[in-house]
């Protein structure tokens, strides 16, 4: 299991190398200006996620642009490793789909991967209106990293009202009483909860789990590896009791289903309940038959955003184009409408209320109500989620395998990441 997590870790410096082998990056460069093209490598390969993206594409198109995407059916490593492989073969799409900021995309911008946004009108009130802990990730110089477009909650669970009615039950208040539901339910003829073991969707998961049992601190040090102690032990032991105790009430199709599609048991009558990141919430049609809260025993949310990373090119073309979705992400009327359709919180502090309803707002008040929040952005974060996320994809696969066995092993393995980080 740890070889194949540790394969993972080197992604961000294979993107480097990749590069580096290549002779650098590659710039393709127009011998007329011609018309301006942007194309866009991004994982929103669901209709919803096309007509949230739709908010900036019709836009562009209305202004001329040749409009353009490359689209992924996998995850935000598999974006890492197109964008990587296109980059060495000098056929780099002009923007790419991110999540988080900070240093690991200043790095790629001074590699001369990625273009940093400039100055130019309209930026400097984009980030005085951006949230901080937002406004935080993407500063770069006078200008940005990264054009953010939405903000995720990724520890959230949605309930289905109707079957919580038809079992007699309401909201849990934490997992063990979670359990008690899901078994209720599964007699009942529902599943107790829809699961699919996709390690990212399994990361989402387990981080909800884990945001039960640790506080915010405890879950920061799980980054920082030399601070694992027994805490940690403990609540992974738990979370992987959890899964035990889930397994027999799970949806048995769980193997390598969409998230789409494992939201769609929730929204479709087949479950109680589905734990994943407020991007689910589109998929709702009548929300007043759901009920969208934090996990059990959550009291702090967890978060990525959503955000584009424009490619550093020489071509007039590309440049036009890249320019004029700027000016377009910058429109406050787009970035609504966006986060309007593909659920979250807004990324700026004075957002009207108006276009966000049901869970949106849902997603709002857990933001503005955890003081403390955990970014899962953070790599040193990811990469530990990985791993926990790895070992309970194996788990959920072979339930024979003792708890205490892999959850053993399973902590030892956090203990020595600390070997395999890079000296200053």
């Amino acid at each position: 299991m740890c070889v194949r997590y540790m394969c993972r870790r080197f992604s961000f410096a294979l993107l480097i190398a990749f590069v580096t082998l290549a002779g650098g990056p590659g710039k393709a460069v127009a011998q007329d200006q011609g018309e301006a093209r942007f194309e866009l490598l991004h994982l929103w390969a669901e209709e919803i996620e096309a007509h949230a993206l739709a908010a900036f594409s019709e836009p562009m198109r209305e202004a001329g642009v040749d409009w353009s995407e490359h689209i992924l059916r996998n995850n935000f490593r598999g974006v890492r490793e197109t964008f990587s492989e296109r980059l060495a073969h000098g056929i780099a799409p002009t923007a790419v789909f991110w999540i988080g900021g900070g240093d690991s995309v200043e790095v790629l911008i001074e590699q001369g991967i990625l273009r940093g946004i400039v100055p130019q009108p309209g930026t400097e009130q984009f980030r005085q209106r951006l949230l901080p802990e937002v406004f935080e990730e993407v500063r770069y110089g006078n200008g940005l990293s990264l054009l953010p477009v939405g903000i995720h909650i990724m520890n959230y669970i949605v309930y289905d009202r109707r079957v919580l009615t038809e079992i007699g039950e309401g909201v849990p208040a934490n997992w063990e009483d979670f359990v008690r539901l899901a078994e209720k339910a599964h007699r009942a003829g529902y599943y107790g909860l829809s699961l699919s073991d996709e390690t990212w969707q399994l990361r989402n998961f387990l981080g909800a789990v884990l945001a039960s049992y640790l506080n915010t601190k405890e879950m920061q040090a799980l980054a920082s590896r030399d601070e694992i102690n027994e805490v940690h032990r403990r609540a992974l032991t738990k979370s992987f009791e959890l899964i035990k105790r889930l397994r027999p009430y799970l949806n048995p199709d769980f193997n390598n289903l969409s998230w789409a599609q494992a939201a769609a048991h929730v929204v479709e009558g087949r479950a109680l309940a589905h734990v994943q990141g407020d991007f689910i919430t589109p998929l709702i049609p009548n929300q007043t038959d759901f009920i969208c809260a934090l996990p059990p025993g959550n009291n702090y949310v967890t978060w990525a955003f959503d955000s584009i990373a424009l490619t550093n090119t020489d071509n007039p073309s590309e440049i036009m184009g890249q320019n004029l979705f700027v000016e377009t992400v910058l429109d406050p009327e787009h970035t609504a409408r966006y986060i309007s359709r593909k659920g979250g919180v807004p990324i700026e502090k004075n957002f009207s209320r108006s276009s966000l309803e049901g869970c949106a707002l849902i997603s709002v008040s857990a933001w503005e109500q955890s003081p403390d929040k955990v970014s899962w952005f953070a790599a040193e974060l990811t990469e530990s989620m990985e791993l926990i996320a790895s070992f309970a994809h194996d788990y959920i696969n072979n339930p024979e395998i003792d708890v205490d066995v892999i959850s053993g092993e399973l902590f030892k393995t956090l203990e020595t990441l600390q070997i395999f980080e890079p000296s200053d």
